[in-house]
């Protein structure tokens, strides 16, 4: 079961990449974010399965290492971007600067780059959870009206949200479940897998049905 649920995974992120790069010009600088995130995840993916046939799971945890700090500058830039930030450059750039700096610190003082990112994963996740419930908070103090589920930016940060409170459990405990030898330790990892599955197509089919629409705003 779990070959036949990375086998989707693959192919999932690989057609949205495909999806994101065929409407790139028709993104807004937001969505670009996203598209460039998958991009990346492929690349990342694709290197973590060949380290993995290697049995080179070293190489693996680097890869996962430098790929979850410009993971979360992506996801930062698509919500500074969303919320039109007027100074947008330098909070990128502090944005930049903090996820290096904290990525860093974990390797040199916590989790070499040859361990597993457990902590900077949760760290995102807290990160990604805060901006994506600011965001919802954002739109409903902007006083919007219309349809939100017409909308690409709410509905990509419903999916962030959903990720990521999931991550955040998993990355949480998971490593002390499989130390206990927990019986349900597969079926969340299942799980984690298959919330993956449908975050990365639902990214893919709102990427593909792009919406021009971005609420109104009432005065």
């Amino acid at each position: 079961m779990q070959e036949a649920l990375i086998t989707i995974y693959y192919v999932v992120i690989v057609v949205a990449a495909i999806v994101s790069m065929l409407k790139y010009k028709q993104l807004d600088k937001a969505l670009r974010s996203i598209s460039i995130l998958l991009y990346l995840t492929v690349l990342a993916e694709s290197l973590s399965y060949i380290s993995s046939g290697l049995d080179a799971y070293r190489i693996k945890n680097i890869i996962y290492h430098v790929f979850s700090i410009i993971e979360l500058i992506l996801v930062c830039m698509f919500f500074i971007f969303s919320i039109r930030a007027k100074s947008y450059k330098q909070s990128i750039l502090a944005v930049v600067i903090a996820s290096f700096a904290i990525g860093i610190l974990n390797i040199y003082f916590l989790q070499p780059i040859y361990t597993l990112n457990s902590n900077m994963l949760m760290f995102e996740s807290f990160v990604i959870i805060t901006m994506s419930l600011y965001y919802i908070y954002w739109l409903v103090k902007k006083n919007i009206t219309g349809n939100f589920f017409s909308n690409s930016h709410f509905i990509i940060t419903l999916l962030l949200l959903l990720l990521w409170s999931t991550s955040f459990f998993f990355w949480a405990f998971i490593a002390v479940l499989y130390k206990e030898g927990w019986a349900y330790t597969e079926i969340v990892s299942y799980t984690h897998l298959t919330i993956n599955i449908i975050v990365y197509l639902g990214i893919g089919i709102t990427l593909f049905y792009n919406s021009r629409n971005l609420l109104n705003h009432d005065h």
